[in-house]
């Protein structure tokens, strides 16, 4: 179901309550014109000191998801430009970077597209998902403080909208000024706990 159609409609009535939102979240989006709606909702619905979170859904596996082309894996790093955060898997985050995926990709090259990702702006990066056995590896970067890598135990199969789940809590903890690290690992854990139940 898309809400597209709707979403001028609930526009107008934030423009004349004169609304202005602390946190900002993207997700999964499928053309460019839908990247160029979310960029003018954030400069128009953003103030000083907004965080804007971007999970660059893109595909998974070394492959772009069937209702993503290459012009909106472009246009999609316009969107990142913006960010003070992103949550990229590996896919999205070798796809952004221009890089090759690999899905044994070990810690110094997946350091280096997590510092390459942040480069635009200074956005604080989390790759996400990476497997390691029976764990999952989140990369974690950030400019001033560098690289960390944070190991969640894996739970089950994969489940779609972990990654959302995941974008909204590390956004929420940002919003209380929770440290960035530590609210990796608050996301990372809550998805498990969910996972498990």
């Amino acid at each position: 179901l898309s809400l597209h159609d709707a979403l001028p409609i609930y526009i107008r009535q934030w423009r004349r309550l004169s609304l202005r939102f602390d946190a900002i979240q993207s997700g999964f989006l499928v053309s460019s014109a839908q990247i160029d709606f979310v960029l003018r909702f954030i400069e128009e619905f953003g103030k000083p000191g907004t965080v804007v979170a971007v999970d660059p859904v893109l595909g998974d596996h070394g492959r772009l998801y069937p209702k993503i082309e290459a012009v909106v894996a472009e246009g999609m790093k316009r969107l990142v430009a913006v960010a003070d955060m992103l949550t990229p898997n590996l896919t999205e985050a070798c796809v952004l970077a221009g890089r090759e995926y690999d899905p044994e990709v070990g810690d110094d090259e997946v350091s280096a597209i997590a510092r390459e990702l942040s480069e635009p702006n200074g956005a604080k990066v989390v790759v996400t998902g990476i497997q390691r056995g029976d764990r999952i590896l989140n990369c974690v970067y950030e400019r001033t403080r560098g690289v960390a890598f944070h190991y969640e135990r894996r739970v089950g199969g994969e489940r779609s909208g972990t990654g959302d789940v995941f974008t909204s809590v590390l956004l929420g903890d940002a919003v209380l000024r929770r440290d960035f690290a530590e609210g990796v690992a608050h996301a990372s854990a809550f998805v498990a706990r969910a996972s498990a139940a």
